[in-house]
């Protein structure tokens, strides 16, 4: 319980400062009645002490899609998206550090007791099936980005190939754990730590704040400790199979020394409801067709040569007259509309729009 009530309590902290420091951004615009009144009246800081910062988000997200529920283009409604953006990354952040923790925990428990409850099994299912749902959220907010997508049948099967993939780890970890708990720690603190220096290394600058920025390469190694996530700059397909590579024969070997362990000691160790040979055959069943699921994703349904909208609009000129708020320019008279009037009307990359940016080229660039 100690244990349980720690872990959630670190990621939830962590996800309040990481809220508070993107709406501390000099650049954030806050279009919503909920949120000017919030941080006019300088609750914004309170709120995420409380732990109340996403609630806040998701209120103004809420107002700004019954503002605009009748308007079909949603990219030009660029804060919705880029709230949407943040609320996923927030929500990916959460799963990882927070519940992916306590499935293994579960797990473990479960695995001790010998006796798993219908309801405790259903959980457990559940939970690794939200965790799969909030990868495929953040890049589903991703894909909206792309000026053509083909949305339902690329999703289905970028969700599928992590519902196989995760529940994989988590479950080699759990029963790693099961035997060997204080090793398990070790080890989760050397793979995080490599996976923290991988992340240092790739410079991905995507916070504004430098110190939010070490905060986001710390929780990016945990990410990476149960999924791969297209977190940093310049993410090809050499790096994804290194990755790959590694986190296989890391599972592998948690998975063969847990083997090792119930084999040595089998007559103290509760025996199992299923036999370990049967479960490491349906476990590397769960990792080929995930394998394989990975595979038709970026051979058939990954853009090759992705078109973004972001760089349609920086290439048309209208585009800055197009973006800008029709007060500015009106103000200005026909016969001064110059090249550099236009440049100063249009207005500039929010910290929002550039980290949307940024995590879009990683994965479909």
């Amino acid at each position: 319980m100690g244990v349980s009530i720690a872990l959630l309590l670190i990621s939830s902290i962590i996800l309040q400062v990481i809220s508070f420091i993107w709406y501390s951004e000099p650049d954030k615009n806050l279009e919503t009645t909920v949120e000017t009144f919030v941080n006019n009246n300088g609750f914004i800081g309170m709120l995420h002490i409380l732990q109340l910062g996403i609630l806040l988000r998701l209120a103004g997200v809420a107002e700004i899609n019954i503002r605009n529920i009748r308007q079909k283009e949603r990219f030009q409604k660029g804060e919705v998206v880029f709230q949407n953006h943040e609320i996923s990354m927030l929500n990916l952040f959460k799963k990882c550090m927070g519940s992916a923790p306590q499935v293994i925990l579960k797990i473990v428990r479960t695995v001790q007791e010998q006796d798993p409850e219908p309801f405790t099994v259903f959980k457990i299912a559940a939970s690794l099936a939200f965790i799969s749902f909030s990868v495929l959220f953040n890049q589903d907010v991703c894909r909206i980005t792309l000026k053509e997508r083909k949305k339902k049948i690329p999703s289905a099967v970028f969700f599928l190939w992590n519902l196989f993939v995760i529940p994989l780890r988590v479950v080699a970890v759990a029963l790693f754990a099961s035997v060997l708990p204080f090793y398990n720690l070790v080890h989760f603190f050397f793979v995080w730590f490599l996976l923290f220096l991988w992340a240092w290394r790739q410079k991905m600058d995507l916070m504004e704040d430098k110190r939010g920025e070490v905060l986001y390469r710390i929780i990016l190694g945990v990410i990476w400790y149960f999924n791969c996530f297209c977190g940093t700059n310049g993410v090809t397909k050499v790096k994804r199979n290194i990755y790959d590579v590694f986190m296989l024969l890391d599972t592998m070997l948690l998975l063969g020394l847990w083997f090792w362990r119930r084999s040595v000691e089998s007559a103290r160790l509760n025996p199992l409801i299923v036999n370990p040979l049967v479960l490491l055959g349906v476990l590397a069943a769960l990792y080929f067709t995930g394998f394989l699921l990975k595979q038709l994703y970026y051979w058939k349904f990954h853009p090759k040569c992705p078109c973004f909208r972001f760089e349609v609009e920086d290439q048309t000129p209208q585009a800055p007259l197009q973006r800008s708020p029709a007060t500015m320019v009106d103000s200005v008279e026909p016969e001064s509309v110059t090249p550099e009037t236009i440049t100063e009307l249009q207005p500039r990359v929010t910290s929002a729009e550039k980290r949307m940016r940024k995590m879009a080229l990683n994965f479909y660039g």
